[in-house]
């Protein structure tokens, strides 16, 4: 199975809002460990991005990753995932890639 290709540009800040389910059931993620990292095709780590939670009581399963600042990263393919530990489990996304290309409007 092909990986999902995710674009985005280079400069842009990366913003990922997500809603963690099973069985289409959103998941209370009180007490739950997010982590998110976005590595190059040789394993080194590009970003770790920054979890911020939705009130769980209004908003069940709902997060979002976030990088402010990718002017630094290459352009090209990078590889993404999501792993969230609960009860010392790990539950870990499949990878996708995030095909970062170039932005044509430059800051003037």
């Amino acid at each position: 199975m092909e990986p999902q290709i995710i674009y985005h540009k280079r400069g842009s800040a990366f913003v990922f809002q997500a809603t963690y389910s099973v069985s289409n059931l959103p998941v209370n993620l009180d007490g739950y460990v997010i982590t998110s990292q976005i590595r190059d095709s040789e394993g080194n780590l590009v970003a770790d991005l920054v979890v911020t939670m939705a009130d769980q009581g209004t908003a069940p399963g709902q997060y979002s990753l976030n990088c402010d600042d990718t002017t630094e990263w290459m352009l090209g393919d990078l590889r993404w995932d999501i792993r969230y530990l609960s009860d010392s489990r790990p539950v870990i996304t499949e990878t996708l890639i995030i095909r970062l290309v170039r932005q044509v409007t430059e800051a003037t």
